[in-house]
């Protein structure tokens, strides 16, 4: 429980640095947050995608089947086990987001 509550307040302050560092200032509470809402779910998106695309393909089918169940603790033990330094496939994948998001 606490690795999985340090990767989210890890990826909230990713998404924080994004708004800081795209320059938007002065916005308004409900505008900051619909942002924080909006990254935060591309960013997913985009880790999600760098997961399949990083799964052996022998794998793909097991995968589907745990990721039917939901189980975020099942698919994540999935992951780490049959993506090889799934660490490094995920912060590339914040490297790229970055990039795009700010136009680098």
């Amino acid at each position: 429980m606490a690795k999985k509550q340090n990767a989210l307040q890890s990826l909230n302050q990713f998404i924080e640095r994004l708004i800081e560092e795209k320059k938007f200032t002065n916005l308004e509470p409900a505008v900051r947050l619909q942002i924080k809402k909006d990254l935060s779910e591309r960013v997913d998106d985009h880790i999600n995608l760098a997961l399949v695309e990083n799964m052996p393909p022998v794998k793909m089918a097991e995968f589907d089947k745990i990721l039917d169940t939901a189980d975020a603790k099942k698919i994540n033990i999935f992951c780490r086990k049959n993506i090889p330094d799934l660490e490094a496939v995920i912060a590339n994948t914040l490297v790229r987001f970055r990039a795009t998001y700010l136009g680098l």
